[in-house]
């Protein structure tokens, strides 16, 4: 079987979100640590949403009536980000998310931009 090397990296991934070694950051961005009530994926518009436990705060204006962020799933790395996600969620583990700031991938929820899985 031949492994292509975008598919290797995914792999790779999904083994750290494992093992709770993922982690990513955005230079100026700040992160929000919580668990994950909900991940949803919606079939309406390709999109993912992640409800965290607490309360955003500090988001973009466009996002502030809505307590998810949302990121499209035909994003690079996508399915290795709802992999970790779904990992985090499924053994309680803490997560920092980061939002980019815009609401990108939905008008109304802040794009999801990076998250660590502690």
């Amino acid at each position: 079987m031949k492994l292509y090397k975008h598919a290797s990296h995914v792999i790779l991934m999904i083994a750290l979100a494992f093992t709770g070694i993922f982690a990513s950051g955005s230079a100026g961005a700040s992160g929000a640590t919580t668990t994950l009530a909900h991940v949803l994926v919606w079939s309406v518009g390709n999109l993912v949403y992640v409800y965290p436990t607490d309360a955003i705060t500090g988001g973009p204006a466009c996002g502030s009536a809505h307590p998810y962020y949302s990121f499209s799933y035909s994003r690079p790395m996508a399915a290795a980000y709802l992999a970790g996600l779904l990992a985090a969620q499924a053994r309680g583990a803490t997560v920092t998310i980061w939002g980019a700031g815009t609401c990108t991938d939905e008008s109304y929820s802040e794009t999801l931009d990076y998250f660590e899985v502690s």
